[in-house]
């Protein structure tokens, strides 16, 4: 994927507004576990976790760019 594409979907709010919507799924889903659903507590942290992860990869990809642009130029 191309920094630009990266960059596109970060900024296109329906994305991210997917993005938050299943975040908030599993974050709700979470709050209304029983205390001794220990597997089911565990396994929507891990969602939460793998919907941070995802956007942390696409903003990674999407500052590339930017990062070359900054880097020091030594020859």
């Amino acid at each position: 994927m191309t920094p630009e594409r990266a960059a596109n979907l970060m900024r296109d709010d329906e994305f991210r507004g997917e993005l938050n919507k299943l975040k908030s799924i599993y974050t709700e889903a979470l709050l209304n576990t029983h205390e001794s659903d220990i597997d089911k507590r565990e396994n929507f942290y891990r969602m939460i976790r793998a919907i941070d992860a995802i956007i942390s990869h696409f903003e990674a990809i999407a500052s590339t760019t930017e990062i070359k642009s900054k880097r020091w130029k030594i020859l």
